[in-house]
């Protein structure tokens, strides 16, 4: 730990499709109001179990090697949740915890954002995040995706019951399903193309239910697309309630 409100975990490997104990998996933060955790693995890392804090906190996720998120994966009693595939978070007066950290004197100030360090060995080649358990529901004020030099492919529903949905990647950005926000705010930020897809007759694409939603693409375009055929017209498609819709591309949309 480092003073009274930051906590800290490395992980050599982080998998829990290896379990043979049923239940969730639970950080006992006591009454740490911030978790940190790094993982050093070229596999990444595998969540396939609830991810609970025992007591309310934000959660913070280094892992390079990628971050896949399936079966009962889903996160609770977080505050603000930011998964990042970089190797790297910044703090308050240029302390840095990264993979490799084994001394957390000085970090016990804020985050001040992810960045890549390059001169970290290993060839981290898949530094994608994937989401593909059916349906994710995150209690948190915030969900931040941060795939680094890596895309984002959301397989499923995903609710995030009025907590604003940020994420960003320097690939592309590709969701099958339906992003609700409940009156959060959604923004999307792509180095590469930005795709929504309908599957089923559930509906599909983002709705805020209120809140702003921007897509960006900066390099590529931004497209929808109803797999269901007739299952009505809001599926794909953006809605945003009251709110505003904002739309960014250097190709198509």
């Amino acid at each position: 730990s480092a003073g009274p409100n930051n906590l800290f975990h490395s992980f050599s490997k982080f998998d829990t499709r290896t379990w043979t104990a049923a239940g969730d998996l639970r950080f006992q933060n006591g009454s740490f109001k911030s978790v940190f955790v790094a993982v050093n693995s070229f596999d990444g890392t595998w969540i396939t179990v609830p991810v609970r804090l025992n007591t309310a906190a934000n959660l913070y996720l280094l892992s390079p090697g990628g971050i896949n998120i399936s079966g009962t994966g889903s996160f609770s009693n977080v505050l603000n949740l930011q998964l990042s595939t970089a190797t790297s978070l910044r703090f308050e007066g240029g302390k840095v915890f990264d993979v490799n950290t084994t001394d957390v004197a000085g970090l016990d100030g804020n985050p001040q954002g992810f960045f890549t360090n390059l001169e970290i060995p290993g060839p981290f080649n898949n530094q994608n995040i994937a989401i593909s358990n059916g349906l994710l529901v995150v209690d948190a004020n915030l969900l931040l995706l941060d795939a680094q030099a890596g895309s984002i492919a959301l397989f499923g529903d995903i609710l995030t019951q009025g907590a604003d949905f940020w994420a960003t990647t320097d690939r592309n950005f590709s969701l099958a399903g339906l992003l609700n926000s409940s009156g959060g705010d959604i923004n999307i930020r792509a180095g590469g193309d930005v795709s929504l897809q309908s599957l089923s007759n559930q509906g599909g694409g983002l709705e805020s239910g209120g809140g702003r939603i921007t897509l960006q693409s900066l390099t590529g375009s931004l497209s929808t697309l109803d797999l269901c055929g007739d299952c009505g017209p809001t599926n794909g498609a953006l809605s945003a309630g009251l709110g505003e819709i904002l739309l960014s591309s250097s190709g198509d949309q």
